[in-house]
């Protein structure tokens, strides 16, 4: 016997954001609004995720048949629940089991690999080397170097970056 309503689950980050629909037609809505213009990648025939803003993640056993479906209306108390959901402000329910763990600082990853706590930041690498701290910045961007929290790297790290930003900021 088939289900007579579609239950739709989605997550993002801490978020977890579940949704109940008679109509196939506002199921579908309820989908499309989630995912905005982000495009999406079937992970079954039951979940899709959209990274566009974070790995958003919509799951339900019928949701082949939502996509499929044509466009109904989300009401607007769902409209609403939406907007807080993917904009973080969401005083809802969090992911079961869901720990937010604590980043540590590149000092931190330092002493934990052995280099005695020395870091280097991108100020220091600038005044070593003459550069504009703005268009280094710009540079790492373009190179896609990863940060976190703040421009600077335990030794090993700064020395390697270093060597990529001589190789384009002298080009």
């Amino acid at each position: 016997m088939a289900k007579d309503f579609y239950t739709i689950t989605s997550t993002l980050g801490w978020r977890l954001y579940e949704e109940h629909f008679k109509k196939v037609e506002n199921a579908h809505a309820f989908v499309m609004k989630m995912l905005g213009k982000d495009k999406f990648k079937w992970m079954s025939n039951t979940r899709i995720v959209a990274k566009a803003s974070g790995t958003l993640s919509i799951e339900c056993d019928r949701l082949e048949e939502i996509m499929e479906a044509d466009d109904g209306k989300v009401p607007d108390e769902s409209l609403e629940k939406i907007e807080e959901f993917l904009r973080g402000q969401w005083t809802g329910r969090v992911t079961p089991g869901f720990k937010r763990e604590k980043e540590e600082t590149p000092v931190e990853r330092a002493k934990k690999s052995g280099n005695d706590g020395e870091v280097i930041s991108l100020r220091d690498m600038c005044e070593r080397n003459g550069w504009e701290e703005r268009r280094t910045r710009q540079v790492l961007r373009k190179l896609d170097v990863k940060k976190e929290g703040r421009w600077a790297w335990v030794r090993r790290e700064a020395d390697a970056i270093e060597g990529r930003l001589r190789k384009a900021l002298d080009e």
